[in-house]
């Protein structure tokens, strides 16, 4: 049976340039020590001083670090998110407290819950249920609690075309705000393992001291080069990527008894009223998804990422059978 990986959230267009690059000697060279080339490029593609950010291997890293130097004890996140956050920050012995989401976001009652605590952490948009934290709003908040750490995740965001404009990233000289962005995702390159924080000087500073030297393997600077060398290219993907989405989406509202949730991000969130595993269901017919259970969401809800047309057709079309 062939099967068709819709779990993961990378991105399903293969970068050609990649063919391109000598790996002969790619791997044989050391690292740049201290990540200046890549630095260089990424402060140039977002226009953001080299001393406000920081490489390192996978946002997976920079969340571990922030957990580690952090020092404050309560932390908020939202229920549900992505599983890290308060994995690796109840490592380090802080407090997870979770705002759950129900609909639309309550902005009164999540001031209250951000009060409560000292270190907020939003995956923005969310992941799995693609609920998006307004920028204008956020600011409001960071600059109203000076005191309090905000840490927003924006490794979807890049896949949206207004990514530039409601992106937290220029607003990082702030010193109470980190912003993180996966390489893995949009650019579909998870298996070099490449992420970036934005965040004030001193704090990328002290993070860079407790992270070291050759983080960053040189062949993964070399891709870094080339993914950010091309605007048009950029935006050429989004728009593919986006095009299959309103396919999908237009496909499953037409399936019978669905809910559907979709937004900035490349995946999307379907819940069934009929009571049925719709991941183990899928999974007979060599389509893999996320299940709902691992988000405390249920069996007859999955999230899935947009993939090429001949799979999508697929998912598509297996649904309907399960559904009718």
């Amino acid at each position: 049976m062939e099967y068709f990986d819709f779990s993961n959230s990378l991105s399903f267009i293969y970068d050609k340039r990649f063919d391109k690059l000598n790996f002969r000697e790619l791997i044989r060279e050391y690292p740049d020590a201290h990540n200046a080339s890549s630095k260089k490029v990424i402060s140039k593609f977002f226009n953001i001083p080299k001393g406000n950010l920081l490489v390192g291997a996978g946002t997976t890293q920079l969340i571990y670090e922030l957990a580690q130097y952090i020092k404050k004890d309560n932390v908020l996140i939202l229920d549900p998110t992505f599983w890290e956050y308060q994995y690796f920050f109840e490592s380090f012995d802080k407090k997870v407290n979770k705002f759950k989401i129900n609909g639309e976001i309550d902005w009164v009652s999540f001031e209250e819950e951000v009060k409560k605590n000292e270190v907020i952490i939003l995956c923005n948009p969310n992941n799995p249920d693609n609920r998006f934290f307004e920028k204008k709003k956020l600011i409001y908040l960071i600059k109203k609690y000076p005191k309090k750490e905000f840490i927003v995740d924006e490794t979807y965001l890049i896949f949206d075309k207004n990514f530039n404009r409601d992106s937290l990233i220029k607003e990082t000289g702030t010193k109470n705000l980190s912003v993180l962005l996966s390489f893995s995702k949009f650019f579909g390159v998870g298996g070099i393992r490449c992420g970036v924080l934005f965040s004030s000087e001193s704090k990328c500073k002290d993070l860079n001291k407790l992270m070291g030297f050759f983080i960053t393997p040189t062949l993964n600077q070399e891709i870094i080069k080339i993914v950010l060398s091309s605007k048009k290219k950029i935006e050429r993907k989004r728009s593919i990527i986006l095009r299959q989405k309103e396919f999908m989406l237009r496909g499953l509202k037409k399936l019978n008894g669905l809910e559907i949730t979709s937004g900035k991000s490349n995946f999307i969130l379907i819940k069934s009223k009929k009571n049925i595993d719709l991941e183990k269901e899928l999974k007979k017919k060599g389509l893999i998804v996320r299940s709902g259970k691992e988000f405390n969401l249920g069996k007859n809800t999955i999230r899935f990422s947009v993939q090429s047309n001949k799979k999508n057709r697929k998912l598509l079309l297996e649904l309907g059978k399960l559904l009718t």
